[in-house]
């Protein structure tokens, strides 16, 4: 190794002497111990007086030159003194003395070094203060000093590579084996580097404080409360009737709103939302199976992550595993790629991918039934006389021939339950007393067969709503009312007693529709019936009433699981201003602060800024935020985090990227490199996390592109976004949650998933090729 102190071409340097230090082999190996030679010679000719010959050391003094060597506290190098060998220092003064040395122009003196074991390889530096005294021909004395930086390199031993393969390799393997869980080895990875040497203490827990972690825990929790407020729903809603008119209608919009919302929230939690639509819309409208248009639209919701630079888990986390001095990626700058891939991607999936699933066996006929039992998990299905919910409207001029019925004889002569009033000024009231009456301009929520239905509305003239439209925003979503079944147990508090004594309505706003007992169902005059141990109760109400019923009745059990996490529409507001303030955050962080040296407002910061926001406006409680945050994720990031940098520290990246290099030769070119990196990304993302691949890859892909000689960033964007793509096997969370209810197989994702991978990978290099080269 030789460097020398001109090549930093810096004003500090000294004018007429040079320095350069002298090693056997190019790089300094961590762990090991050595000696550079330290050659000092007076330059030919000086910046500021030409030539001068005549120019030579100052043999009349006692040491003509003085050189004090140091090195960063944190680099790890350490110079030995012959006089205290036993005590390494950072710094080392080097004497160049009259007795010692010859008369020459240029001086040699060898220093002992040592390289501590966990020393991060790459580019370190010397720093040499020099103090010389030249004399003239005339012996005129002249006194030069300065500062020198001389750069050098540190690598680590094969055996530390080596080590570091393995661990590695247990990664992965323990990733697809399962034998325990992946948040626990990487938790296992925080105490195992720093004791392996392969990380320094102080580095392995940086995850847990991270951008990234902190960025996604606020991701979390911000869909966690747009989820509570039931935005996503009451967004669909006028849409439902547009997008029934036809399968690829259906999959094109879908598809489109879910890619957009996957953009800025988790695309589990968007696929979570979309589920009830998607089922009422497919089964009731269109009357296909979920299996034609189901796992389109959860693909696309995976393919929207790739649209802002919080949409996935990894590219949180991209720009925290970058190298220090790598400029960051702005918030929107991927954008223009992502939206080729989710064009690309949705193209494929309504068009080609919709006609492979096909399967005309599975849709439902033109006659069947499409109501609240279209799914077997609906308690309704073993309740042959109860279906709903329905809408029904007493026209605002209705004249009545008869004394208006109630809620009581409408249940008792036609089996149709009132669930709901919602009066012409807005007024909603839930269980309604059995002896209310109907008045002009009510509109009514029941539960009943569509023929007892239709026998009350034609006896009084009563007209149905196809479309739901006073209950559309509460007791037809899902997600904010229902019915369970729920059990009497011996030692209830309403043994012996009826519902009327309960005051189920009058105390909580739930009405029993049906009573099973023995082995019969029962449907009238069920208020009069006092309840015995055992008793199955099919009860409609708010999941929030329901819950707390729940609460405050004894020995009452439900064996139907309910949504206990309802929605809060009237905290709407609230809700989207919070998501907003982050959002705008976001923007001027990305595309005004990015750039600045200094970014106040870092990513975890703005999305940190909505989820405090949703916490004091009472959106969600603070409990909620804990429970929102899924901790596995949280750990799984906060450990790979310093394993991608142990990766990195220890040379071991830089190492295989030479050999793949070198190993390919002249077939290595850019694009090459770039389908090499996409495809390893989708290969690694099918039997580890997401998250797991990008921290392994990108040290790895940063190393190749240097070695090619293309933009590290363009490597870095390859690996960040391939990653993503997920869709050949199940294991993706959207895939997993969709594949139930479609009831597909693996062969469904080889078959639709493989065509979109190689898609996705072409549009991917493609486009990056074109963007950044």
């Amino acid at each position: 190794m030789v460097t020398s102190s001109k090549q930093a071409k810096d004003p500090r340097n000294p004018r007429h002497i040079d320095l350069k230090l002298l090693h056997p082999t190019k790089t300094l190996i961590a762990g090991q111990t050595g000696t550079v030679e330290l050659t000092a010679r007076i330059k030919e000719q000086s910046p500021d007086c030409g030539r001068h010959e005549g120019l030579n050391w100052d043999w009349r003094t006692k040491a003509p030159l003085t050189v004090w060597i140091s090195t960063p506290q944190d680099s790890g190098i350490t110079f030995l003194d012959k006089d205290n060998p036993d005590s390494p220092h950072h710094h080392i003064l080097v004497r160049f003395s009259t007795s010692s040395l010859p008369h020459s122009k240029t001086l040699n003196k060898k220093i002992q070094y040592t390289v501590a074991p966990r020393t991060k390889t790459g580019d370190h530096a010397f720093w040499l203060e020099v103090s010389g005294k030249l004399s003239t021909q005339k012996g005129e004395l002249i006194e030069d000093a300065g500062i020198a930086k001389v750069p050098f390199m540190v690598d680590t031993s094969l055996s530390t590579k080596l080590l570091m393969l393995a661990v590695v390799g247990l990664v992965v393997f323990l990733f697809i084996m399962e034998w325990v869980r992946v948040d626990v080895v990487a938790i296992a990875m925080m105490v195992l580097l720093p004791e392996l040497g392969l990380l320094n203490a102080q580095d392995t827990f940086k995850g847990l404080s991270s951008n990234a972690v902190m960025a996604i825990i606020g991701v979390m929790i911000i869909s966690y409360g747009l989820n509570r407020v039931g935005l996503v729903q009451k967004m669909l809603q006028p849409i439902l009737g547009f997008v029934g008119k036809g399968k690829s209608r259906m999959v094109i919009t879908f598809s489109s709103l879910i890619a957009v919302i996957s953009s800025v929230m988790q695309n589990t939690g968007a696929a979570v939302l979309f589920l009830p639509a998607i089922r009422t819309v497919a089964t009731q409208k269109l009357k296909v199976h979920l299996s034609r248009v189901l796992m389109p639209i959860g693909m696309a919701a995976i393919l929207g992550g790739t649209l802002t630079m919080i949409g996935t888990s990894p590219l949180i986390l991209l720009n925290d595993i970058l190298p220090p001095g790598m400029a960051k990626f702005g918030f929107l700058e991927l954008t223009p790629i992502g939206l080729a891939i989710v064009v690309a991607g949705i193209a494929f999936l309504s068009t080609l991918g919709m006609r492979l699933l096909d399967k005309p066996a599975k849709d439902a006929q033109p006659g069947e039934k499409q109501t609240g039992k279209e799914t077997d998990q609906s308690p309704l299905v073993s309740y042959s006389s109860m279906d709903g919910p329905y809408e029904i409207l007493v026209p605002p001029d209705m004249v009545w021939n008869h004394t208006p019925p109630t809620v009581s004889e409408i249940q008792q002569q036609f089996l149709v339950n009132v669930v709901a009033i919602k009066k012409k000024n807005g007024t909603l009231t839930l269980a309604p007393h059995p002896t209310t009456g109907l008045k002009n301009g009510f509109s009514l929520c029941v539960y009943g067969t569509l023929k007892n239905i239709g026998n009350f509305t034609d006896t009084y003239g009563l007209k149905r709503i196809e479309e739901p439209q006073a209950f559309k925003e509460n007791l037809f979503n899902h997600s904010w009312a229902g019915v369970l079944e729920a059990v009497v147990s011996p030692r209830s508090d309403l043994l012996c007693k009826t519902i009327i004594d309960s005051s189920f309505g009058h105390k909580f706003g739930v009405t029993l529709l049906a009573l099973h007992r023995g082995d019969k169902n029962l449907y009238q005059n069920l208020g009069e019936k006092p309840l015995k141990a055992g008793d199955i109760l099919l009860l409609h109400g708010t999941w929030k009433h329901l819950q707390d019923l729940f609460k405050l009745l004894r020995g009452l059990h439900t064996i139907t699981q309910f949504e206990k996490e309802y929605h809060r529409p009237e905290k709407a507001n609230a809700a989207l201003f919070c998501f907003v303030v982050s959002l705008i955050l976001m923007l001027i962080s990305s595309f005004w602060f990015q750039k600045l040296p200094y970014n106040p407002i870092p990513l975890s910061i703005c999305l940190m800024a909505g989820a405090v926001g949703m916490m004091l406006l009472k959106v969600i409680s603070v409990n909620e935020a804990y429970h929102a945050v899924d901790w596995r994720t949280v750990f799984l990031l906060s450990g790979l985090i310093p394993l991608g940098m142990a990766v990195d520290q220890t040379g071991t990246a830089q190492w295989i990227a030479k050999g793949i290099v070198e190993g390919l030769g002249s077939f290595m070119s850019p694009l090459v490199l770039l389908f090499v990196l996409a495809g390893l990304s989708c290969a690694f993302t099918l039997v580890i996390s997401n998250v797991g691949a990008c921290t392994l890859l990108v040290p790895l892909g940063i190393s190749l592109a240097n070695h090619v000689g293309i933009d590290p960033r363009v490597a870095a964007i390859v690996v960040g976004l391939g990653v993503s793509n997920s869709f050949i096997l199940p294991t993706h969370q959207v895939n997993a949650l969709y594949m139930g209810p479609g009831e597909y197989v693996t062969r469904d994702y080889l078959k639709i998933g493989g065509i979109l991978s190689v898609i996705y990978i072409a549009v991917l290099v493609v486009m990056a090729y074109l963007f950044y080269m």
